[in-house]
């Protein structure tokens, strides 16, 4: 009877373990999806915080997270509801003798179990921390940074605190991710924004400067319309004085042959050199005709001791004997 009384209450023993552990799995669920639901750093550290401290007794909650250009890990800690404030920054390059930095190097979680003995008579020095716990944050080998949880007591962790809170370090490495994702989704969607409303201008001033090139090309269009308009019309007028330069140039021909005609008429009228000097022995005429043909012309005749000679103008023969000289007009008139 003794054995099967212990049999039995190893069994119950099971039995409530087993049972605290589905109670633990379903109640990660939940912390879980409340964690992995926030997309921004400050709503991930209160519901960490508010969530935490609900299974575990936890005095302060630290998330590092790396800041991968500057080689830095800044820490980050809840301040009053739905705020958080910066706490520290290790460098990860000279910092690395801290726990911070050497658990998220080795990605290995690191348990201070007795604070108060380790960092007495240091800076660092505590009264309000007994135990401080580091848990590496990341998924897949992505290093996001480092998750500190401290208590009040020495060896506040056992290994089924440091089991759950390792889990939600899971959680909260989704949650950040997520948040991360979130805020380059964001930040893409201001872009697209931005990028739109420029498209929006870009097309705006496209519009108009179509318009404005189609009000130019009417007055183009118009303008080239004129200007075939004056061609033609150029054309036509080239047409005409060519036509009246050619009946010109026929007239003038006309005209010079008539002139050239009257020219020779005339030269065949007027004394010549040989009769003049017949008449007198020294003379001279001055008769330069403006053009081809004189308006003036003069005659001489012989009649006994006299002549007579005839002119348009004023003109004279001046001889040495003294003769009498008659001039004539071409109308016939005698002086």
């Amino acid at each position: 009877m003794l054995k099967i009384s212990k049999n039995a209450k190893r069994i119950s023993e099971q039995k409530k373990l087993i049972q605290d552990s589905y109670d633990t799995v379903k109640l990660l669920g939940k912390i879980g999806q409340k964690i992995t639901a926030e997309i921004s750093l400050e709503q991930i550290i209160q519901t960490s915080f508010s969530e935490i401290s609900k299974i575990i007794t936890i005095g302060s909650l630290n998330l590092g997270i790396v800041d991968k250009e500057k080689h830095i890990i800044n820490f980050y800690r809840p301040k009053n509801k739905g705020e958080y404030e910066f706490s520290i920054a290790r460098e990860c390059k000279s910092d690395k003798d801290f726990p911070s930095i050497r658990c998220f190097d080795n990605q290995e979680i690191i348990y201070i179990e007795n604070y108060p003995e380790i960092y007495k008579n240091t800076k660092y020095d505590d009264k309000s921390v007994g135990s401080e716990l580091f848990i590496p944050l990341g998924l897949e080998g992505n290093k996001l940074g480092v998750m500190s949880v401290t208590n009040l007591k020495i060896s506040g962790f056992d290994s089924q605190h440091q089991d759950i809170l390792l889990n939600i370090s899971v959680y909260v490495s989704i949650a950040l991710i997520n948040a991360e994702s979130f805020d380059k989704i964001e930040a893409q969607k201001k872009e697209i924004v931005f990028t739109n409303t420029q498209l929006s201008q870009q097309k705006e001033e496209l519009t108009q400067t179509l318009e404005l090139v189609s009000e130019q090309k009417d007055e183009i269009s118009q303008t080239l319309y004129t200007i075939n308009q004056q061609k033609e019309e150029l054309i036509q007028t080239l047409e005409t004085v060519s036509e009246q330069k050619d009946e010109l140039t026929k007239n003038n021909e006309e005209i010079t042959r008539s002139i050239n005609y009257a020219s020779r008429i005339q030269n065949a009228i007027l004394p010549s050199n040989k009769y003049m000097s017949n008449i007198l022995k020294e003379y001279f005429i001055l008769y330069y005709p403006r053009d081809i043909v004189s308006g003036d012309f003069y005659k001489a005749s012989l009649i006994g001791n006299k002549f007579f000679h005839y002119r348009r103008f004023y003109f004279s023969i001046i001889g040495r004997r003294k003769q009498y000289l008659d001039i004539g007009k071409k109308t016939g008139l005698t002086v």
